[in-house]
């Protein structure tokens, strides 16, 4: 993540990670030393749509 402003979901700057087959998704967010990992067996690639929501979970989770 080099500019959080333009993101769909919370992340802080540096955040990097990956997404993969059947809605699998990591990221880490150095600022916050958070790690996450979220693995599903979810298809077809409509469910992508999940990823800004679970961001936005997990911020309000660990900024509340």
């Amino acid at each position: 993540m080099i500019d959080p402003a333009r993101a769909q979901a919370p992340s802080g700057l540096g955040t990097y990670g990956w997404s993969g087959v059947a809605t699998t998704t990591f990221w880490v967010d150095p600022s916050r030393d958070l790690t996450v990992q979220f693995l599903t067996q979810l298809r077809p690639k409509r469910s992508l749509k999940l990823y800004p929501d679970l961001k936005r979970l997990v911020h309000e989770a660990v900024t509340d």
